[in-house]
């Protein structure tokens, strides 16, 4: 169900239930809807989250930071892990030759990361120094014997992604992917944000960590898959949340 279905139909559902003094119980949200929709209409509620994300994306719903404030807090974070967000993901365009990043590469294979001498058979990427000339800046074609660099995780980051994802880190991300997610994890463990705006960080990285996600039938056999960048997916994820703050009505 889109969102705006899934909120009118919530500012329906407590518009028809309206009294005076109504308590609104949500004992297995997934979302904000039915205590936004209560907020709106001056009924108070108990909302009692379905997992961890869903706990993340109300507390956002409810308390939204600022767009700007947003924007600061993702630029900080990015710089925190700028390390970790280059490592096997640098290229070089082969129209101009200048660096780049590149946002996902094409395997043949589930096992192909994990084999040193296997090769991406595709990338996708964009050149902005093409662009800034006027070209489409279209960076995709490969290069000749172009490779991913490979990043190795330190048994103590295995542990960490082992923990944090019930065993199942190394079947869905890879290398590359998880020391991504793992220095973010550990930078946000560390700040100093306000509630909300962390709550928008930690959704922003969630969210990511899904898109990144390898699909559940490449992860076995010879099937084709692509291995999106984390940045990439944390910047389609930042962009929708900057989105949602603008349009969202006030509470």
């Amino acid at each position: 169900m889109s969102t705006y279905l899934r909120d009118a139909r919530a500012a329906r559902t407590v518009s028809a239930l309206r009294t005076e003094g109504a308590l609104i119980l949500d004992l297995s949200a997934e979302s904000a809807a039915l205590a936004a929709a209560g907020a709106r209409h001056g009924t108070r509620s108990i909302v009692h989250a379905s997992d961890q994300l869903a706990e993340w994306e109300i507390a956002l719903a409810l308390r939204p930071p600022s767009v700007r404030g947003l924007e600061l807090a993702v630029a900080q974070l990015l710089e925190e892990i700028g390390t970790q967000l280059d490592s096997g993901w640098r290229g070089s365009c082969g129209a101009c030759g200048q660096p780049l990043r590149i946002a996902a590469w094409r395997w043949e294979s589930a096992a192909a990361d994990e084999d040193s001498n296997r090769r991406p058979t595709a990338r996708r990427a964009t050149c902005a120094a093409c662009k800034n000339l006027g070209r489409r800046g279209d960076a995709s074609a490969m290069r000749p014997g172009e490779a991913a660099a490979r990043v190795e995780l330190s048994a103590e980051q295995r542990e960490e992604a082992r923990r944090a994802t019930g065993g199942a880190a190394e079947l869905r991300w890879t290398p590359r992917q998880l020391s991504v997610f793992l220095a973010a994890r550990r930078a946000l463990a560390r700040s100093n944000e306000s509630a909300s705006t962390l709550a928008a960080l930690r959704v922003a990285l969630a969210r990511a960590a899904i898109l990144c996600a390898r699909p559940a039938d490449a992860r076995d056999g010879e099937k084709p898959w692509w291995e999106v960048a984390p940045w990439q997916a944390l910047a389609d994820v930042v962009d929708e949340q900057r989105r949602a703050l603008l349009i969202a009505p006030e509470l």
